[in-house]
């Protein structure tokens, strides 16, 4: 049965600046925790077993709109106990393919059609706007300055409360309330809320030295070389794609981006730049997995039983 009440991954409009926060490229705190498969002393998997890890690691969108909602309903319940109105954005299957697709779409430049239809613009979901933040303001608007300010405590509890830190190597401390509605929903749907916590921060912060550890791959350079000499010799000066992406960007989508974006696309085609990124991002991935192997396991159990309490949470509804 789940425990009610807290906070929703996509969090409600005004609450999410209280989601977990970040101090980005902070230096490690003295005495702070070793990676969890040192902690523990857990042996490492062998190979087929980090496979299934890092295959593992990327939620399916319906999974993610599972949670999502069902994280929103108990947020929902907890705060209506308290005696307030709650509001989140709904979560469309196709918005949690989007999000998925430009979290990795650096792997797929030799995508031509894409180019074609987007140039270099991330994917947009067609979404109805909704009126969720003018229902929310408008609700606010209603209470008084002392019941603001309780409602923003049944969310997030008292400001002084203990918060869980979470020191991610290479990326900063990360920081979680263990107090208001947002903290107890997510307790009733992972169990164990803060080993949640820190496996949520390791895996969904693992993109930033997975890529850096494969920019520092000779094979990356030297894919990266080929693709800027395919460029200049249709006329286009740039060292990466990223650096053709930043030059089109003033223009959008519009003929002149796309045209940049399809010759792009055919040079890391024919080149194999991404051919070449997307083996070496799983290469360095599988690595990750070896090196926090203890916060992979976590975050695969840990999501996989909430998705099961998250279904039978909607089911019952």
């Amino acid at each position: 049965m789940i425990r009610r009440g807290a906070l929703v991954r996509r969090p409600l409009l005004a609450a999410a600046v209280l989601a977990l926060s970040v101090a980005a490229c902070s230096a490690p705190t003295a005495g702070s925790p070793p990676p969890a498969s040192t902690r523990t002393g857990a042996p490492e998997p062998g190979p087929a077993a980090l496979r299934r890890l890092a295959d593992g690691l990327d939620l399916a969108p319906r999974t993610r709109q599972v949670l999502h909602e069902a994280e929103s309903a108990l947020v929902r319940e907890c705060m209506a106990e308290k005696g307030f109105a709650s509001f989140h954005e709904p979560l469309s299957l196709e918005a949690a393919r989007a999000t998925e697709e430009n979290r990795t779409r650096e792997l797929s430049g030799d995508d031509v059609d894409r180019a074609r239809r987007e140039a270099f613009g991330a994917a947009r979901p067609q979404t109805r706007a909704t009126d969720t933040g003018r229902r929310e303001a408008a609700y606010l608007a209603t209470l008084s300055p002392a019941r603001r300010d309780a409602w923003v405590r049944a969310l997030h509890g008292d400001p002084a409360q203990r918060m869980v830190e979470v020191e991610v190597p290479g990326v900063g401390t990360l920081r979680a309330p263990t107090d208001g509605c947002f903290a107890s929903a997510r307790t009733g749907l992972y169990g164990d809320y803060e080993k949640w916590v820190r496996a949520d921060a390791f895996v969904t912060s693992r993109y930033l030295p997975v890529n850096e550890a494969v920019r520092k791959e000779p094979a990356y350079v030297r894919a990266t070389q080929r693709w800027s000499a395919c460029m200049r010799a249709n006329g286009h000066h740039f060292a990466d794609p990223a650096a053709a992406a930043r030059s089109a960007g003033a223009t959008g989508n519009g003929p002149a981006a796309v045209r940049l974006a399809v010759s792009s696309a055919v040079c890391d085609r024919q080149t194999g730049r991404s051919r070449t990124h997307r083996e070496l991002f799983r290469r360095q991935t599988l690595q990750w997995v070896r090196e926090h192997h203890a916060e992979a396991l976590d975050f695969t159990v840990l999501n996989r039983q909430a998705a099961g309490r998250a279904t039978a949470l909607t089911t019952a509804r």
